[in-house]
């Protein structure tokens, strides 16, 4: 792959660490939930899906 610059490498890189360590490990729903809720009120955003009472 050709990067535009070094900083791009480094980001993609990064990017692809993490993609391949978030595929290793099992998936814990409940947090996922509670990362997505706490991204919407980050955002002052209601979650239309929002699970967590």
């Amino acid at each position: 792959m050709e990067y535009l610059s070094k900083a791009h490498q480094e980001a993609t890189e990064a990017k692809m660490k993490t993609i391949q360590e978030s595929k290793k490990s099992p998936k814990n729903w409940d947090q996922i939930e509670r990362q997505i809720q706490e991204h919407f009120e980050d955002h002052g955003q209601i979650n239309p899906n929002n699970k967590i009472n």
